[in-house]
């Protein structure tokens, strides 16, 4: 008996001791696996990155587009020449960043650093389910420009022809040969729109899971053109995690090269003319109220097509040389929400981002914020810069409201009510266009579509009596109004109708070229022309001046390089400001 019991005990302690060394080895196998990034965890483990900046643009009533949810917000290391911020102090209720440190534009989305880290760590894993062993999620995978961070993920953009410099971060180890490889034979494009370029690829690994790959092209791709050289992909999917897993599901980035283009300035007297920037990356520019400053944008997308895609915005210091970033989109034309903010330098935006986050703005005197309810079709700076005319579509359909806003206090005056008319239409794309204005002396002139008779509706305001009248220009109802006025307002140039005099039209003046600027206290315009017929074949550009009181041209310099363009003249009428190929 008691033989029976001491066996009975042996054969249990055999089952335990292997029951033991299984325990053992299965916590062998899963730690083998998790360092190798291929065991799989639930769905619910991958954590979507939480975005803490601003990401959005104006809201849909604003006509605009929003960023998608995961584009990354630059930090203040990834681009050393944007100033943080311009001037101090301003409206208390405009606080710079600091004073929203979770809002800032130089705060990381959670899990999304600037620069990669060998402590990132795995935080998606490939699905290794029975049906789909052979695969690693690639969704969590980050590509993204360090020069402007904001750039990244599955889009197309445009980037610059000189190097550039991309974060690759994985949440998991990678095969970093297989990685290599993959992107290489994928550099190419050969899909159908812009060619491919002959580009390579540099990497830098700073862990199993983090990269910076450097792409180059050839210096025979780098051609001075207004239109993008070509475009080249940055490409994962197909490469192997460090556990034998194909990657799929990756963003797929795609660099549209094109030259950068600089801001530069052309004496009066034809002169002297010099560079004022060294961009490296394509920047647009438009002009501002205050001669000293330019709005400069990058596109967050680019199509051989009129699409219209989310845009980043600067603002660009003609005389200290600096671009000074802005989370918010930019622009002159205003269309949004009644919570804005107005800058007296000529520009506006919307004041919360898509998610109802307030924008932490760089701090400055010149912006006030303004709030009124509904939406915002239009709005314009008064000339002495301290109110804002607003045109709101609260009345009926077909209609519109005038308001008048002081900036310092928000005093508010219904200017009127149930205007007839519309927004003009837009002739490309169904995006909603705001009013526009034209401001000379104490008068504001506008004009509204009519749907019913397909005309427009002319309208002036009067600043000094809050007036509302009817305008009568030397232009058919049918087209356009826009004009162009000298400071004086004695001359005045139409885009539809040539230059007149007070009301007496200039002959020969229809097929003006439009539009040119006037030079400050002068009764000149200036302009870009383009003579396509002379040898060589290319085109001979110039910058001409064209006297008013005369009726006649003068050339101011020759041989600018092709695809030059006008921005503005300075304040003094001294100098001319151009964007030319670098």
């Amino acid at each position: 008996m008691r033989a029976k019991l001491l066996q009975k005990r042996r054969m249990a302690v055999k089952r335990k001791n292997r029951l033991l060394i299984c325990l053992v080895c299965s916590s062998l196998l899963v730690l083998s696996a998790c360092r190798d990034g291929d065991l799989a965890a639930p769905p619910s483990a991958a954590p979507t990155p939480a975005v803490t900046g601003p990401v959005g643009s104006a809201s849909p009533d604003a006509g605009g587009t929003t960023l998608p949810p995961d584009t990354p917000v630059p930090s203040a290391s990834a681009a050393p020449s944007v100033e943080p911020g311009a001037g101090s102090g301003g409206p208390k209720d405009l606080a710079p960043p600091s004073a929203a440190p979770d809002r800032s534009p130089s705060a990381p989305p959670a899990g999304m650093p600037s620069k990669p880290a060998p402590s990132i760590r795995p935080t998606v894993s490939p699905d290794a389910s029975p049906t789909n062993s052979a695969r690693a999620d690639g969704a969590g995978i980050v590509i993204r420009l360090q020069a402007e961070p904001r750039l990244g993920g599955a889009i197309t953009a445009l980037v610059g022809a000189s190097d550039q410099r991309y974060d690759l971060i994985f949440p998991y180890a990678v095969n970093r040969e297989s990685v290599e490889k993959t992107i290489a034979s994928k550099l190419a494009v050969t899909e159908g729109g812009l060619p491919s370029l002959e580009a390579t690829a540099a990497f830098e690994w700073v862990s199993e899971e983090a990269a910076t790959v450097t792409i180059k092209i050839g210096q025979k791709e780098a051609a001075k053109t207004f239109y993008p050289l070509g475009r080249y992909r940055l490409d994962v999917n197909g490469a192997r995690t460090a556990g034998g897993f194909e990657i799929a599901g990756a963003p797929v980035f795609v660099g549209a090269v094109a030259s950068a283009y600089q801001i530069a300035r052309l004496s009066t007297d034809g002169r002297t003319f010099e560079k004022v920037s060294a961009f490296a990356d394509p920047y647009f520019f438009e002009p501002l109220v205050s001669p000293r400053y330019v709005l400069a944008s990058r596109s967050v997308g680019y199509c051989e097509c009129d699409a219209t895609f989310p845009k980043l915005s600067w603002v660009y210091d003609l005389e200290a040389g600096k671009l000074i970033a802005y989370p918010a989109p930019l622009s002159t034309a205003y269309r949004g929400t009644g919570s804005f903010v107005a800058d007296t330098r000529g520009f506006f935006f919307d004041r919360y981002d898509a998610r109802g986050n307030a924008y932490a703005i760089p701090g400055s005197e010149t912006a006030y914020p303004v709030r009124m309810d509904g939406t915002v079709l239009g709005v314009t700076l008064s000339p002495d810069m301290r109110s804002v005319l607003v045109v709101t579509g609260a009345g009926q359909p077909g209609t519109v409201d005038l308001v008048r806003l002081e900036l310092k206090n928000g005093a508010r005056t219904t200017v009127a009510e149930g205007v007839q008319g519309v927004a003009l239409p837009n002739l490309v794309s169904d995006k909603p266009e705001p009013v526009r204005f034209q401001t000379v002396g104490s008068s504001t002139f506008f004009a509204l579509w009519n749907d019913g008779t397909h005309q427009e509706n002319r309208y002036a305001f009067s600043w000094t009596d809050n007036k509302l009248s009817a305008w009568s220009p030397p232009v058919s109802p049918e087209s356009w109004s826009g004009f162009q006025a000298s400071g004086d307002d004695r001359f005045r140039l139409y885009a539809n109708a040539g230059l007149y005099e007070g009301s007496r039209k200039l002959p020969g003046t229809e097929k003006l070229p439009y539009p040119m600027q006037w030079l400050p206290g002068t009764h000149s315009l200036v302009g870009i022309r383009v003579d396509y017929t002379k040898q060589p074949p290319e085109p001979r550009v110039s910058l001409e001046r064209y006297e008013a009181e005369r009726q006649e041209w003068n050339v101011i310099r020759e041989q600018l390089p092709e695809f030059t363009d006008l921005l503005q003249p300075s304040a003094d009428g001294r100098w001319i400001y151009l964007t030319t190929p670098d």
